[in-house]
């Protein structure tokens, strides 16, 4: 450790003249006492071997929520195709254009179907809740991926097909394909992924 004896560091003898002097404001002298304490504490220990610790943030005690994204095709999930857009995008091609959302929860996926969400009807419902109903208890909540014509259908529609859902279940679409350089499916689907592993969040809701 060093030799220096820390009452004759030239920083201290400097702050300790200043308090000496009958003027100094007693404001002024509790400042120069704390920053004296502050120039003592480092030359005391500045030499003390340095050891790693590991330290546990809550964060890494917070277990990640894991959600399960279904897709029903629209055109969040829609190509360029001859004759015009079409449903063409995978539910795991999706996610691959928002890799944040590992950050913050565990996404598996099925697909429903993969249709224009004008041809959505009742039995496309029934499908869907017949997803949600087989996977309920293993997972903590649920993103259906939804074309925008019928998007509010649907939202209605499971409002009273699925009541009372401790869990939420999140539709969401987008105007734009989420392959286009332009879109807000990205946005969208993030901030769903977000509400749905939410410990607050429950029930039917359109995130969009």
């Amino acid at each position: 450790m060093s030799q220096l004896h820390v009452i004759d560091h030239p920083m201290i003898q400097h702050k300790l003249t200043i308090m000496r002097d009958k003027n100094t404001p007693s404001k002024d002298f509790r400042e120069l006492l704390y920053e004296i304490s502050l120039i003592m504490g480092y030359e005391v220990t500045r030499d003390f071997p340095l050891k790693e610790v590991e330290i546990e943030t809550p964060m890494e005690k917070t277990k990640m929520k894991k959600i399960l994204m279904l897709g029903t095709g629209g055109t969040i999930a829609s190509k360029q195709m001859g004759n015009g857009l079409a449903p063409a995008i995978t539910p795991e091609e999706l996610l691959s254009y928002i890799p944040e959302v590992k950050n913050f929860c565990e996404v598996d996926t099925l697909q429903v179907c993969n249709i224009d969400s004008t041809n959505m009807n009742p039995e496309h419902w029934k499908l869907i809740v017949r997803a949600l109903e087989e996977n309920y208890d293993r997972y903590d909540g649920f993103v259906i991926c939804h074309g925008t014509d019928t998007l509010a259908y649907t939202a209605a529609a499971l409002s009273y097909m699925v009541q009372n859902s401790r869990k939420p279940i999140v539709i969401t679409g987008a105007q734009k394909p989420i392959d286009m350089d332009v879109t807000d499916a990205k946005t969208n689907l993030i901030d769903s992924f977000r509400y749905a592993a939410d410990d607050a969040s429950q029930n039917v809701n359109i995130v969009f």
